[in-house]
């Protein structure tokens, strides 16, 4: 988590107000307009009057504090929850932060909420490419894919890498997942028995029969069944190599 974020964020609060905890109104006008304007340059003209007059009616110093604490709080609980808690779908504290009382904590605070989306992400690739690996060593020795991720397990691939961190366990209730080891379910794989075609975004490329392909369910949670790098991500084969096969790069 952004520690770092916290700190500056309680410096830059506890610049905003007076001595006894009420709101600097010279303070609000010259600090919030420059971090608002660095962000939106459009609107500085405006944004100057506006922190004026949010000064004489936001929350005082202590109460700004407990909010901003509060705010990171809530993200640190939830970066440690797993992967699909229904808590992670209930609005975060700055979501349901007061935009008036609290604007000064609300305008301050960087949305780290895209973090958990990167996260999920970069984990599911760092996996697919562990699972890419093991389908490389497996066609290397057999000389052909395998049917299945699970003919991989123990000798080339450990079942902890095969795990898709954008697709969620098909549950009857949420309880149901401590029937389960992993909190998240597999990645998504098939071997090629005709020729497929594939979109990408530089134009369409060819499988043929004998080739595999494993890919994720990507973040709109739909197995479009890797027909398309658009609405799935694939992971194997690598794009790259078969858009310059078919001659859609230099």
């Amino acid at each position: 988590m952004p520690e770092g974020d916290r700190v500056v964020g309680e410096a830059l609060v506890m610049e905003l107000f007076l001595p006894n905890g009420d709101p600097h109104p010279a303070k609000f006008r010259e600090i919030l307009t420059d971090v608002q304007s660095a962000r939106e340059p459009l609107t500085r003209i405006g944004a100057s009057k506006y922190w004026a007059t949010i000064a004489t009616i936001h929350r005082g110093r202590d109460d700004s504090l407990k909010r901003l604490h509060l705010i990171y709080d809530d993200w640190w609980r939830r970066w440690k929850m797993r992967a699909f808690h229904p808590q992670l779908k209930v609005d975060t504290a700055l979501q349901r932060s007061n935009p008036v009382v609290y604007a000064a904590v609300n305008l301050i605070i960087r949305d780290i909420q895209e973090l958990f989306v990167q996260r999920d992400l970069v984990t599911t690739q760092i996996n697919g490419t562990a699972v890419s690996a093991a389908l490389c060593g497996y066609i290397n020795h057999y000389k052909v894919y395998p049917s299945a991720i699970k003919k991989m397990y123990a000798q080339l691939l450990n079942r902890s890498s095969n795990l898709d961190y954008l697709r969620p366990l098909d549950l009857r209730t949420d309880a149901a997942w401590e029937l389960y080891t992993y909190p998240v379910g597999g990645f998504h794989f098939r071997r090629i028995e005709k020729t497929t075609k594939i979109q990408t975004l530089a134009g369409e490329v060819i499988l043929k029969d004998g080739d595999c392909l494993l890919y994720s369910v990507s973040q709109n949670n739909e197995d479009d069944r890797g027909l398309s790098a658009g609405d799935d991500i694939i992971i194997w084969p690598p794009l790259k190599s078969l858009e310059r096969n078919a001659g859609l790069l230099d």
